[in-house]
């Protein structure tokens, strides 16, 4: 190992052990994989990894949801087949009942969840990875004519880690990450807030940015 590629593995390794498997766990899972056509809400932290995982899983199908056209390029370089924009009718209709996997890895404030699920194909199911700040209401229909489930996931064990990092090893899944100095931590939870990272940052101490 060559100096200082232990602080570069740690830098790329850090973003795994949060977003990484807690979008791995439920793939896993939820068996994703050749025959399965997955779709992931949200391009953010979690979500441009969950593409990731999903690409090298070889699902038939990697579709990226989001509720604007700004990510639609760089969801194709993280390894999305198709791009849907959930505020674009056309788009949605085209979708509809279509994808067996759903990870729901963030959503617009006034998301259109009857919408949404209405992506899920017969059987499958919506896994919901962030949290609603308010009650969700759907039409049971949804659920019962197509026997469609939502269900949540939180994150993986320490089995399903090691996995998971051997297998982004293995395939070269790796989370885009921006590095921004330890003393500036004020700027990078403003930076976050304010929705700008591409995809993750990651705070660097002195000692490390001089490696």
């Amino acid at each position: 190992m060559r100096p200082g590629s232990s602080f570069c593995f740690i830098l790329i390794a850090a973003p795994l052990l949060c977003a990484g498997i807690t979008t791995y766990a439920p793939l896993i899972q939820y068996k994703a994989g050749p025959g399965k056509k997955v779709g992931v809400i949200g391009i953010g932290g979690l979500g441009h990894v969950a593409i990731q995982w999903a690409a090298a899983l070889k699902c038939d199908e990697v579709v990226a949801i989001s509720s604007s056209d700004s990510k639609r390029e760089e969801s194709k370089k993280l390894g999305a087949t198709k791009f849907v924009n959930s505020k674009n009718e056309a788009e949605m209709k085209a979708a509809a009942q279509s994808m067996d996997i759903i990870l729901c890895t963030s959503f617009d404030k006034n998301a259109d969840w009857g919408a949404l699920l209405s992506l899920v194909a017969n059987n499958g199911k919506m896994v919901i990875l962030a949290l609603p700040e308010a009650p969700l209401t759907i039409e049971a229909g949804a659920f019962v004519q197509r026997q469609v489930s939502m269900v949540g996931s939180l994150i993986g064990g320490k089995k399903m880690t090691r996995e998971m990092l051997d297998f982004a090893a293995k395939h070269n899944v790796r989370p885009w990450i921006e590095k921004m100095p330890m003393s500036d931590c004020n700027a990078a939870v403003k930076h976050v807030i304010e929705g700008h990272p591409r995809y993750r940052v990651v705070m660097e101490t002195a000692a490390a940015a001089k490696v």
